[in-house]
């Protein structure tokens, strides 16, 4: 099984059956699978209840335009606008509520390898975290949340993944309930 042959959802169902031999596979070919804790999940549901179809039928996407701009296109592109450091948003579960909430509230719940983020100590002291974009036996290369840097092997003292997203917890929690609104009116498909 190839890893693109799964999203992120699918990848959460399969470790819902709480079969450990399936969530190893899983991890091996696909990337990080985490629990999400009580607070998260509470959060999750909490937004689920309020983001109701009428209410993000009444949503300002203009605002939600400029909302994504400044909080998450700097790492996620949505409709060819914006970085390509994270996943796509384009062609992503963006019409599933569930989906779209437990990907922003717990953004390292399920993370497939390739966005996995890696801390790279340096041997002049620096450090690197980011994405490792590619590796060959001489190089590293990374993308950082600000630009993609190429690092010799040879000045690696120690590489450590962290099996966490680039994106950071509570990306919501500093917005209003209609700037949510707005956001998720923007992200998701007009019906």
């Amino acid at each position: 099984m190839d890893s693109a042959e799964l999203t992120a959802a699918q990848v959460r169902q399969l470790t819902a059956f709480g079969n450990e031999h399936i969530k190893s596979v899983l991890e091996a070919k696909w990337g990080v699978i985490q629990e999400t804790p009580e607070a998260r999940i509470a959060s999750i549901k909490k937004w689920h209840a309020e983001l109701t179809p009428d209410t993000i039928a009444k949503a300002d996407r203009e605002n939600g335009a400029a909302l994504f701009k400044k909080s998450c296109a700097a790492c996620h592109k949505l409709y060819g606008e914006g970085k390509a450091i994270a996943p796509d948003l384009t062609g992503a579960n963006r019409s599933n509520l569930e989906y779209m909430l437990m990907n922003i509230i717990d953004p390292s719940s399920v993370v497939p390898k390739q966005f996995t983020t890696s801390v790279i100590a340096l041997k002049d002291g620096r450090v690197i975290t980011g994405v490792v974009v590619s590796e060959t036996e001489q190089t590293l290369v990374i993308q950082t949340d600000k630009e993609q840097l190429s690092v010799a092997r040879g000045d690696v003292e120690e590489t450590k993944n962290t099996g966490k997203s680039l994106m950071p917890d509570g990306m919501l929690d500093t917005l209003t309930s209609e700037q949510v609104r707005d956001l998720f009116g923007f992200m998701m498909p007009r019906k």
